[in-house]
């Protein structure tokens, strides 16, 4: 099933920024940035490559964001993770490394765009994973999220 752009925040952020500003104090960053597999790295034992275009575009965002006199509060994990990590993902003893060096290098390469090319202090909130209990009962209980087995039976 498409489903097309919504509301497009992903390229009319400064309109919905303006928005915002009128309506609300608070916006809360979207988390759209996957890591994408680089096979030579995984041998090595180390991290995949990362989209530094997109982490480009959330800078610019952010910078948008606190320009209109907002501050963002940047979720690093909502409910989704890399189609390449498999299913099950965070049962896998390599997935908390893998995560800290996203996080490592997502916040490092965004905080170096926003205080070298946009001229704006570094990010100050995060939350590191959006409703970890509702991952783990949506996952293993409820079957709302992918997983190994068919059914919470199975599992």
């Amino acid at each position: 099933m498409k489903t097309g752009t919504a509301s497009d925040f992903w390229n009319c952020y400064e309109e919905d920024f303006r928005r915002c500003r009128n309506s609300v104090e608070r916006v809360p960053a979207r988390h759209r940035v996957e890591p994408r597999p680089a096979r030579a790295a995984q041998r090595a034992g180390e991290p995949p490559a990362f989209d530094d275009a997109a982490l480009d575009h959330y800078a610019k965002m952010f910078a948008a964001c606190r320009n209109h006199g907002m501050e963002p509060v940047v979720t690093l994990h909502h409910f989704v993770h890399p189609a390449w990590l498999g299913t099950d993902p965070w049962l896998k003893p390599e997935t908390p490394g893998l995560f800290a060096a996203y996080v490592k290098h997502a916040v490092s390469h965004v905080n170096q765009k926003l205080t070298g090319e946009h001229r704006v202090v570094p990010l100050k909130y995060f939350i590191t994973i959006n409703e970890p209990n509702m991952l783990v009962l949506n996952t293993y209980l409820g079957n709302q999220f992918p997983a190994k087995g068919s059914s919470a039976s199975e599992r």
